[in-house]
C-alpha cells in the first residue's frame, strides 16, 4: 500500500510540474488551484503522519485508503486544469468527422449506469437517430460532463430525460432533471473555473467540468443555457451545427 502511495504522489509532482510550465495561466486561474489544494493536502499531510505512529492494520489500512482517494482527487484536478488550459490556447478549428451522436450519447448513459442506478434515478432517454459532422472526442467530454452533473444533483428515485430535436440545420439535446436546481445568482456563474454551489453538502468536483463544456462546445460552433430554479430541477439545452462550419 505505501508502495502504490509512493506511486501515486510521484505521478502527482510530475503532473504538478508540467502544470508549473503552462505559462499562460492566469492569476484567478492560480488562485482556484491554490484554493481546491488545500483541503485534500492537509488530508494527505495529516494521515502521512498518523502512517508513522504505531497503528493498528485496520487503522493503517484505513488511512492508506483515505490518502489514496484524496490523491486521486489532486490527480482528476490536475487533469482538468491541463486539459482547460490546452482547449484555451488551441485554435479556433478542431478536425471533425460525421458519426452517430444519438449513439454517442446513449453509450455515456450506459458508461454512467453505476452511477445513477446505485441511486435508483430513472434514466429515459428520448434520442432520434442523427449524425452529425463534429469533433467526436470533444462532445464526448460534453455529453459526460453533462450527465455526471444531472447524476450528482439529482436525489435517489429522482428522474434525468434527455431528448434529442432536429432544428433545420441545427440539433437540439436536452438534458432535463428533477434534482435540487439552482438560483439565479448560481446560474450566473456556473460557466466561471472553479465556482462551486453555496450548498456544501451538493458540493462535489473541481468546479471545471462545466468551464471546459463550454469551452468545448465553442470550439465545435454550439452553445449551451440552462434553466433552473430551486427544488424545481434544471433544464439544460445544447445546440450544434449538423455540418461542420455552419
Amino acid at each position: 500500500k505505501e508502495r502504490e502511495i509512493g506511486e501515486l504522489v510521484r505521478n502527482f509532482n510530475h503532473m504538478t510540474e508540467q502544470l508549473s510550465k503552462k505559462e499562460t495561466l492566469s492569476s484567478d486561474f492560480v488562485t482556484g488551484v491554490s484554493h481546491e489544494f488545500k483541503t485534500p493536502l492537509a488530508t494527505i499531510r495529516g494521515y502521512a503522519q498518523l502512517l508513522n505512529d504505531e497503528v493498528s492494520a485496520d487503522k493503517r489500512e484505513q488511512y492508506v485508503a483515505i490518502i489514496t482517494k484524496k490523491v486521486d482527487v489532486l490527480t482528476d484536478l490536475v487533469t482538468n486544469i491541463l486539459e482547460l488550459s490546452k482547449l484555451e490556447n488551441t485554435g479556433k478549428t478542431v478536425p471533425t468527422e460525421w458519426f452517430s451522436l444519438d449513439e454517442q450519447i446513449r453509450k455515456n448513459i450506459l458508461f454512467l449506469e453505476p452511477n445513477w442506478s446505485c441511486k435508483q434515478i430513472e434514466m429515459i432517454p428520448e434520442l432520434i437517430v442523427m449524425n452529425i459532422n463534429g469533433n467526436k472526442e470533444l462532445l464526448g467530454e460534453v455529453w459526460q460532463n453533462l450527465l455526471d452533473n444531472a447524476i450528482k444533483f439529482t436525489p435517489a428515485n429522482g428522474r434525468i430525460i434527455v431528448t434529442m430535436e432536429a432544428l433545420a440545420e441545427h440539433v437540439s439535446i436536452v438534458f432535463r432533471d428533477n434534482g435540487i436546481g439552482m438560483d439565479e445568482e448560481t446560474q450566473s456563474h456556473i460557466f466561471e473555473k472553479f465556482y462551486q454551489v453555496a450548498n456544501q453538502s451538493a458540493r462535489k468536483g473541481s468546479g471545471l467540468g462545466l468551464a471546459i463544456t463550454k469551452k468545448i462546445l465553442e470550439m465545435c460552433d454550439g452553445t449551451i443555457t440552462v434553466q433552473s430554479a430551486p427544488g424545481e430541477g434544471t433544464v439544460v439545452r445544447v445546440t450544434l451545427p449538423i455540418h461542420a462550419g455552419k
